[in-house]
């Protein structure tokens, strides 16, 4: 089948190269893009790559003193583009034999750098473990480099280098500053020491994110900027070590009068991905301050719920107990005039809480409202609208209680601010791209730019089954619902063998889920099942023979995800997906 391409206003192949030759970062960014994606384009990878480093030369020259700036979307958008080109340039390169294989891996080492350089060390970590799926490195110089890349990969980076005790000394003194947030110079000596610093661009590239490491150490901020226990903080930065630069940005207006950890009522508005639920955390020890009160955590979804459950239990030190009210279950024997205590429920639990054990009021401090933009929306967003004017009621009336509303998509909504009296902290930084394709029954994949002004470009893609007509006559529609599934499952292998990684397919009823999920299994090959994904399977046969069927579907790496589940198999098919065992999963909202 012949690929065509489509750039704006480009004719042919032929016009790519003088963009190339005037290396703009954004034009670039795309190119990779579509060649990731399958358009067929002459340039090679290698060109693509010689163009990204070429952008990243103005980075190695970058005055310390102005890193920070880095953490801003558009001062970093060339050298972002120039990372995500090398990411996609050392996924899609030729490797023919060792010397090639060598040169992807050390392309998505400078990828991996590059990332860091800019603070987003998640997509630095997420590139090593695919260009190093055992992080296993074949140099000291190259252990060092990877440490100081994906901090947060730093002990298994050390243990498969053990063999080498020339890069101890690093290993040891990068450890301690992030579990302590101390002693700086002692690892900035240990880096200089292995002369790593400016011996070729990727060591340069390595000391700009050893600073960025220091700029954004869990330990060294929480220390720096807020009062809260050394005890937590410890235990915070062992699983979280390093702060992505929107919540290091809502942390430095901390220092001012009216920052986040401070009284009063806030919006924190950032986009998915960067670390809404750790600032909501963040706010709810600072105001229990672990001594006796209530703090509640508000999920509106059972499986995110349970997952905000989990990190806190790992966060939160013994003295502070975490309880639950998700889904069935009794509540819990409550004692927040004893004890520190943070409760993780829905809306209609804390609302029925409130209802039943109203002396619960006097103790609560504060309360953390996840995905708050469903106010206002159906029956749900209603309810949870109602339960936080009851809290508002409280607050007027001089209940010393705080707010806080988190979201991706609340902004500087005036109405909300007003309504809750809130100071709002809003960032645009995001650790990946967002790419958006259309896919139409002409038999065309339109990915968009992410503005969505312009088609970047189109893969011919045709519909498996093409004869689909609207219909709003209902056995028209159940007639054809099936070929709709059948049509997205092979969209979703397509995009699980292009990009990588599990799918999403977002379903609007809990039986369409099942459909979609019998869909996608017929296009994924079984697997031996591993971890949770076992123990699902596992559990399926013994207990709950009516699902054999998501059982078959488990074992090629395909699920489905909603309510009517039982809550043990939910859970492990939740953690399944944390696990890397599925390929696509199709779920409710």
């Amino acid at each position: 089948m012949r690929q065509t391409f489509i750039f704006f206003d480009f004719k042919n192949m032929s016009e790519i190269s003088p963009l190339l030759s005037e290396v703009n970062p954004q034009q670039l960014e795309k190119i990779a893009s579509a060649k990731a994606h399958g358009i067929r384009i002459e340039t090679s990878w290698e060109e693509l790559s010689e163009q990204a480093q070429e952008l990243l030369h103005q980075l190695y020259s970058w005055p310390q003193e102005r890193l920070e700036e880095l953490f801003d979307s558009a001062t970093a958008q060339p050298f972002t583009s120039a990372a995500r080109t090398l990411d996609a340039a050392s996924q899609w390169m030729p490797a023919r034999d060792k010397s090639d294989r060598a040169q992807q891996k050390r392309t998505a080492l400078c990828a991996a750098l590059s990332y860091a350089a800019l603070g987003n060390f998640p997509s630095a970590s997420a590139v090593l473990k695919r260009a190093f799926p055992t992080l296993r490195p074949t140099s000291t110089s190259q252990a060092v480099l990877m440490a100081v890349a994906a901090p947060a990969l730093l002990e298994e980076i050390e243990r498969h280098n053990a063999h080498d005790e020339s890069a101890t000394p690093f290993f040891e003194s990068l450890r301690c500053f992030l579990k302590s947030g101390q002693d700086l110079e002692v690892a900035q000596s240990a880096f200089q020491q292995r002369r790593i610093e400016g011996k070729d661009d990727l060591s340069g590239l390595g000391a700009i994110c050893l600073q960025q490491i220091f700029t954004l150490s869990t330990a060294h901020v929480l220390r720096d900027k807020t009062s809260l226990s050394d005890a937590y903080i410890r235990r915070l930065a062992s699983h979280v070590p390093l702060l992505m630069p929107p919540q290091w940005r809502v942390l430095q207006e901390g220092l001012l009068q009216e920052g986040l950890l401070q009284d009063g009522n806030a919006i924190v508005s950032l986009p998915p991905g960067t670390g809404k639920t750790l600032l909501g955390e963040l706010c709810l020890m600072h105001s229990l301050d672990t001594k006796p009160g209530l703090g509640v955590f508000l999920a509106p979804y059972v499986a995110l719920g349970r997952q905000v459950a989990r990190r806190l239990e790992k966060h939160l030190p013994p003295t502070v107990r975490v309880c639950r009210a998700l889904a069935g279950g009794e509540l819990p024997d409550f004692q927040p005039h004893q004890r520190t205590e943070i409760l993780v429920a829905t809306p209609e639990k804390l609302d029925g809480l409130l209802r039943a054990q109203p002396h619960l009021l006097k103790h609560l401090k504060i309360v953390i409202c996840d995905e708050a933009h469903l106010i206002g929306g159906d029956a749900r967003g209603a309810r949870l609208e109602g339960l936080l004017t009851r809290l508002r009621l409280q607050q007027s009336s001089g209940h010393s209680l705080r707010l806080v509303l988190l979201s991706a998509a609340l902004g500087q909504s005036s109405s909300l601010c007003k309504w809750i009296e809130a100071r709002v902290f809003a960032h645009d930084w995001r650790p990946t791209a967002q790419r958006i394709a259309l896919w139409t029954g002409d038999g065309r994949l339109t990915w968009k730019d992410e503005a969505l002004a312009h088609d970047a470009y189109a893969l011919p893609m045709s519909w498996p089954n093409a004869h689909i007509t609207p219909s709003d006559h209902w056995p028209a529609v159940e007639r054809q619902t099936p070929l709709l599934h059948a049509n997205a499952a092979f969209l979703a292998r397509h995009l699980n063998e292009s990009l990588g990684g599990a799918v999403l397919c977002v379903c609007a009823t809990r039986r369409g889920t099942r459909h979609m999920a019998q869909a996608l299994a017929h296009f994924f090959s079984p697997r031996e099942p591993y971890g949770a994904l076992a123990q699902a399977i596992d559990i399926i046969e013994k207990r709950h023979r009516i699902l054999w069927p998501l059982a078959d579907a488990l074992r090629r790496g395909v699920a489905w995800h909603n309510a009517s589940l039982p809550q043990e198999v939910r859970s492990l098919i939740e953690q399944a997906l944390e696990e890397g065992g599925l390929e696509a999963i199709a779920a409710t909202t």
